[in-house]
């Protein structure tokens, strides 16, 4: 049966796997559903499809290195499962409305580096935010 509980699980494992590609396929064969009922009810649930959600989970995981680690760009877009510099930084800009760079120069005014590793960890510990605590977990 297709519910929030299997849907919320399925998203902790694509959470966990970020780095891997997840094509619809993939998660029909880990989920058991056909690809129009997971598609439409992962969006109604969480409020966006699978794709947006693990690039969503990979944007947010490479933020949290931008700031905790001095790695280059390039070697945090690759780590974040990115397949070149080019491609992460315009989903980057995309989504934080700046450049990766610009964002690492703006967001570690003030921080200090533990302050950034413990905000990595936190997000790498947690997960994505998907408001849980207004969803019900039966439907």
């Amino acid at each position: 049966m297709l519910n929030n509980r299997n849907l919320l699980h399925l998203s902790r494992i694509m959470a966990h796997r970020r780095r891997e590609s997840q094509c619809l396929d993939n998660l029909v064969s880990l989920s058991g559903w056909s690809k129009f009922h997971l598609q439409r009810r992962f969006t109604r649930l969480l409020g966006e499809s699978p794709k947006r959600f693990q690039q969503r989970l990979r944007l947010e995981a490479a933020a949290a290195a931008l700031l905790a680690t001095d790695g280059s760009v390039l070697d945090i877009a690759l780590e974040s499962g990115f397949g070149s510099h080019e491609v992460f930084a315009r989903a980057f800009k995309r989504h934080f409305d700046c450049t990766p760079s610009a964002y690492r120069k703006n967001k570690l005014v003030g921080a200090t580096q533990a302050q950034r590793t413990q905000h990595a960890e936190q997000v790498r510990r947690i997960g994505p935010c998907v408001g849980l605590y207004r969803m019900p977990l039966e439907s």
